[in-house]
């Protein structure tokens, strides 16, 4: 892999803890996440974070980035009480430090608000994602993936309190804005047309929730 052997290059060449070669673990980490390798995305980013806490101190922006990176890595393998402590503490620490409609700060709030979803809590993951899907609407754009997924996510959380019409409504759009942008058959559309589906069922307009059922079967 070029990132584990730019890696080696730099822990070589300037040592195992010199700003360079922690911006290099710390990409390696996403990539293994970018992977579904989270056992060995998990080691780089404990190494990251502990080499930036070192080195800059515990609320410096990029070791607080290093905690959301972990606390994703967490949530991704199920350890939710792990991730909610590095997401909420790096959360704190954002907002702080870049401000509470940062880029940054927003991917911890989407990331938070997937856990408390994880962990069934409900109203706490609606208040999350909703603050993601306002800021990205407000600095990205309607159609933009980052806010699709906040729509699609929050559409989620409203079909598991069972707010069918809500659902519906960030459903549908998040299934429109992927079919645009990704194509009909990619694994993100469909899972918003199994979801969208569902929702349909749900409300008994099964001519509608049909079609869409058997399509997501092809999420393989």
């Amino acid at each position: 892999m070029k990132a584990f052997r730019k890696l080696q290059k730099l822990e070589e060449t300037l040592g195992p803890e010199h700003p360079d070669t922690l911006r290099a673990v710390h990409g390696l980490g996403l990539t293994y996440i970018d992977q579904h390798r989270f056992a060995e995305a998990e080691r780089q980013l404990e190494r990251v974070l502990r080499g930036w806490e070192k080195v800059l101190g515990p609320e410096h922006p990029d070791t607080l980035l290093a905690a959301q990176s972990l606390g994703e890595t967490y949530a991704k393998q199920g350890w939710l009480a792990d991730a909610e402590r590095q997401l909420e503490h790096a959360l704190r620490g954002l907002e702080k430090a870049l401000g509470p409609e940062h880029p940054d700060t927003l991917g911890t709030v989407h990331n938070l608000g997937l856990t408390y979803m994880d962990q069934g809590r409900l109203a706490a993951a609606e208040r999350q994602l909703e603050r993601a899907l306002r800021a990205w609407e407000k600095s990205l754009g309607p159609e933009h993936r980052d806010t699709l997924c906040a729509a699609y996510n929050l559409g989620r959380t409203y079909l598991k309190q069972d707010r069918l019409a809500d659902a519906e409504r960030q459903l549908e759009r998040a299934l429109r804005g992927r079919e645009k942008e990704l194509g009909p058959e990619h694994p993100d559309t469909l899972y918003a047309a199994h979801n969208l589906g569902v929702t349909y069922m749900k409300q008994g307009k099964l001519d509608k929730a049909k079609p869409l059922l058997k399509r997501a079967k092809k999420r393989g």
